[in-house]
């Protein structure tokens, strides 16, 4: 059963030479993945963007992922095309978002299933 209430919160450091950062969340939709962060300054924390959003059609997935190591976790999102992701932080045509240490056991629930949703977006099309 795929859970589309799980609601996880990421950061991404070290923004315009480390002077600001991105905080967000993802969340599963019907068919679609949703991304909401805002950028805000890394010094004073005084300066926010407007909370953007984007969402991210499953047939553009090719898969998420889940790392973690000593120091950090994180998600790495692969797509088949980067349109629709203008303004978000990308690292080599990737979307890679930390994970706090809290939220690992969160982060891999939702990695699984986003990639069940893919696989069952797959064998729809080859019914079809």
């Amino acid at each position: 059963m795929i859970n589309e209430d799980i609601i996880l919160p990421f950061k991404i450091t070290n923004l315009y030479l480390g002077f600001a950062e991105c905080n967000g969340i993802l969340k599963i939709l019907q068919n679609h993945l949703l991304i909401e962060y805002e950028i805000k300054d890394g010094v004073v924390n005084l300066v926010k963007s407007e909370i953007k959003q984007i969402k991210i059609p499953l047939d553009n997935v090719i898969n998420i992922e889940y790392k973690k190591n000593i120091f950090l976790s994180k998600i790495i999102l692969s797509l088949k095309t980067l349109k629709g992701i203008n303004d978000f932080p990308l690292e080599d045509n990737k979307l890679i978002l930390n994970i706090l240490r809290k939220y690992s056991e969160l982060a891999i629930t939702y990695c699984s299933n986003v990639n069940l949703m893919i696989a069952e977006n797959k064998l729809n099309k080859l019914e079809n």
